[in-house]
Order: C-alpha cells, then sequence, then structure tokens
C-alpha cells in the first residue's frame, strides 16, 4: 500500500510540472479523482457497498458537496442531481444513483442501482431499467450520518485504471481528454434512443441498459 501511494503522489507532481493541458495529462487527473469518493450530505441512516454487493440498512440521503465519480460538486437543492442513497425496506428495496453531473455521464460514471436481498438487479420496483457501468462493481463505500451524512469510498478498479492509463490502455473507456462535454441529460436522451448503445464518437465508453429517465 505504501508503495502504490508513492506512485500516485509521484503522479500527480508529474501531472502538474509537465502541464496538464493536454488530453493526455487531462485524462490522467480525471483518473486520479475516479479512484476516491468522498460526499457530505442530508439525510440519515447507514450504507455499506462492496463492490456489486449493498449490505441491509436503513438510509434516506442526498449528496449536497463533494466528489463523486470523479467530478467535483457542490448542489445548492436537495436533488438525486449528484449522488443520492435510499433504502427503506434494508433486504428488498434499496436504491442508489450516482453523480449526474455532465462530465460523469459523458465518461460512463453515473449509475442508477436497485438491490434486491443485497445483490443488484436490472429493474426497479417500477420496472424502470437500472444503470451499472463497469466501475460501479469495484466500488468500496460506506455513508453514514444523523441529519447530516458523510459517504467515504475508494475504487481498486479506478486504481488500476489509472495506473494503466500511463501506459495508454484505458480498461474502463472514461478518456475523453479535451473533448466538449455535452448535456448530461442530452447523453442520457442519447442513449436511450439508441437502446444503451453510445455513439464512439460522442462519448468513449458504453453501457448495455438504456436509463430511467430519457426526458
Amino acid at each position: 500500500m505504501k508503495k502504490v501511494i508513492q506512485i500516485i503522489v509521484a503522479a500527480v507532481v508529474i501531472a502538474n510540472l509537465t502541464g496538464c493541458a493536454t488530453p493526455y495529462m487531462i485524462d490522467r487527473k480525471r483518473d486520479l479523482a475516479d479512484i476516491f469518493t468522498v460526499a457530505v450530505g442530508e439525510g440519515a441512516g447507514v450504507k455499506v457497498q462492496v463492490g456489486p454487493i449493498a449490505a441491509p440498512g436503513l438510509i434516506w440521503s442526498f449528496n449536497r458537496a463533494g466528489l463523486v465519480g470523479g467530478d467535483p460538486f457542490v448542489d445548492s437543492d436537495a436533488s438525486c442531481d449528484h449522488g443520492a442513497d435510499f433504502a427503506t425496506c434494508p433486504i428488498l428495496a434499496v436504491f442508489d444513483t450516482g453523480n449526474m453531473s455532465d462530465v460523469a455521464v459523458q465518461r460512463n460514471k453515473f449509475y442508477q442501482a436497485t438491490y434486491c436481498l443485497c445483490f443488484p438487479v436490472f429493474k426497479d420496483v417500477e420496472g424502470n431499467d437500472a444503470r451499472y457501468p463497469a466501475p460501479y462493481f469495484t466500488q468500496l463505500e460506506i455513508t453514514a450520518g444523523l441529519w447530516y451524512t458523510l459517504k467515504l469510498g475508494v475504487n481498486p478498479g479506478e486504481l488500476l485504471d489509472f495506473l494503466l492509463g500511463w501506459t495508454m490502455v484505458d480498461i474502463y473507456h472514461d478518456d475523453i481528454g479535451n473533448a466538449p462535454i455535452r448535456s448530461a441529460k442530452q447523453n442520457l436522451r442519447d442513449e436511450w434512443r439508441d437502446g444503451g448503445r453510445i455513439d464512439e464518437s460522442k462519448k468513449k465508453g458504453h453501457r448495455s441498459h438504456p436509463p430511467a429517465f430519457p426526458d
């Protein structure tokens, strides 16, 4: 672990010394941010996620500020736009969403998950399609609090993506460089219209399930 930390620190120093405006360095900085999750929110309860498994818990929380999906944010309203966790029945009804910022959606970081018996399913109770980008299955995360919540997470898969990214290997297909950032809602509408297939000219990455809210 000490070696890994040293490598990350060295990479950050290199990124700042070699110029961060190139597409290559932009992607390396974003890949670094992807590794960590930290957010404060409003709500109460506790939820633990270990990869694709969500441990039983009770929680109702909206993220208000932090770093989720590699993109920092501050949300002035208590909404689902930058992530939320709901578990009113700890075994059968767990629902959570990720950061729906323009950058996070375009880099395939936004997720919309539903659990049954602690395992993810592909339809929620209303029949909407869930959304699971590859990084979701390697996320380790805990959210807890009373009135105010704190979310902390680390993603070993994103760490591997960050390290391999220096050799131009992009296992999570999230390198977009300085490509124009499209509206998150427009990206989701396009995915829904194409049945979940994303045009590579618009965004590197893919997923197999259409979003639940195309409007």
